[in-house]
């Protein structure tokens, strides 16, 4: 198995709590079954879901969302899991935003 590609749809890598942060989970082979990824939160799994080929997490950030982000995904009819993916390091800003 390959590892899946995480990417951030969220514009920016610093987010201040309250604020959704969009992770897509992507296998590198499309599927036509239903794969189950899971996304780690510095090496803890802290959301499952079910998809074909591709999926979105959804979180409302709140001060505990700061970290590295990584995904797998499994098989239903294997127990082993992809390696996970590329991480990406979130930074939850709390106060009012600087100005740009």
């Amino acid at each position: 198995m390959q590892s899946p590609t995480l990417t951030q749809i969220s514009p920016n890598s610093e987010v201040s709590p309250g604020e959704v942060l969009q992770f897509r989970c992507i296998t590198p082979s499309p599927t036509c079954i239903s794969v189950d990824f899971s996304l780690y939160k510095t090496g803890t799994s802290i959301k499952k879901q079910t998809a074909e080929s591709t999926t979105t997490f959804n979180l409302t950030v709140d001060a505990s969302h700061q970290g590295q982000y990584t995904c797998d995904y499994s098989y239903r009819e294997s127990a082993s899991s992809s390696p996970r993916s590329n991480s990406i390091t979130i930074t939850v800003v709390l106060g009012p935003n600087p100005p740009l």
